[in-house]
């Protein structure tokens, strides 16, 4: 519990070197609020003091054993430990110089192939390939006020300042914590934070609550065949999803669930996929008995 790790790190310099583990924090923040709070600059520790005990201070103040974090962290001169170590590695390590491609992904236009050529060369053939012209024809690109974006992340937040969207975190189940938070409080989660695992919006039900967002795209001509479209809109799966997320957030190898295959598209930014053949396993990693996330 919070009040346990309170006194834990109340007992040594070194178990409160430990105790002060941002991605424990993180944790608490997540679970007790679900997405209503605003991370503070200095990290998760400082966004529970400031929201989460004082709160409790507040609802018992009576409890006179009640103990109250530290503000600040002290440095500490000879203490090691790799966990805390590789986690701030992680959230320093610049992307652009992990670049690796054995494989060039074929890039072509969309006039190229029709869809009965793109099944024929690339779906039968597993081949994945990228479109270089469709996105820029969609309003969701270019459909703005002068030909901006109306996708970028402040267009949006004009569009749908107080619409709470979906997060997730690559935290295997049954520890995964699925919160709600508004585009505002994101857009200044994603400046201020160091996280070596970012949150990021991971939001399946989008166009329920955003319905115009639907005509700001449409579905390439090239993957209209929609198996899924006879089950009808109550009994299908889920299969539309809007992604946002700053760098380092993003998920670990899985296969696709249900047996389906997605197409991507990146509106913003850059995204990295890795990319293995279905019967060769990640190095260094081990498939999960019965399910679809690699571990």
């Amino acid at each position: 519990s919070v009040q346990e790790l309170v006194r834990l790190l109340n007992t040594s310099l070194a178990f409160r070197q430990l105790s002060l583990t941002e991605n424990l924090w993180k944790r608490f923040v997540l679970k007790e609020t679900i997405g209503d709070f605003r991370y503070h600059p200095e990290g998760w520790f400082r966004t529970y003091r400031e929201l989460i005990y004082s709160r409790y201070l507040t609802k018992h103040s009576d409890k006179k054993d009640s103990v109250t974090p530290p503000n600040t962290r002290l440095k500490l001169k000879g203490f090691y430990c790799e966990y805390q170590y590789l986690d701030w590695f992680r959230s320093q390590a610049q992307l652009e110089h992990y670049a690796h491609e054995s494989f060039v992904v074929h890039r072509i236009q969309e006039a190229q192939y029709n869809p009965e050529l793109f099944v024929q060369h690339y779906e039968k053939n597993n081949l994945p390939v990228i479109f270089t012209d469709i996105v820029p024809q969609w309003p969701a690109f270019n459909g703005g006020p002068d030909g901006t974006r109306r996708w970028d992340l402040d267009s949006l937040i004009k569009r749908f300042p107080d619409v709470p969207f979906k997060l997730s975190d690559s935290t295997p189940p049954p520890n995964r914590t699925r919160v709600r938070m508004t585009l505002k409080d994101y857009a200044h989660y994603m400046e201020y934070q160091q996280d070596s695992d970012p949150l990021y919006i991971f939001d399946n039900s989008f166009e329920e609550r955003m319905p115009s967002l639907s005509e700001d795209y449409e579905i390439p001509r090239h993957f209209w065949e929609d198996f899924f479209s006879v089950l009808g809109s109550d009994t299908r799966p889920p299969h539309k999803w809007v992604l946002v997320g700053p760098q380092r957030s993003g998920t670990g190898f899985h296969i696709d669930p249900r047996g389906t295959s997605a197409w991507n598209a990146l509106l913003f930014g850059r995204k990295r996929w890795a990319l293995y053949p279905p019967h060769v396993p990640p190095p260094g990693n081990a498939g999960m008995a019965g399910g679809n996330y690699i571990q």
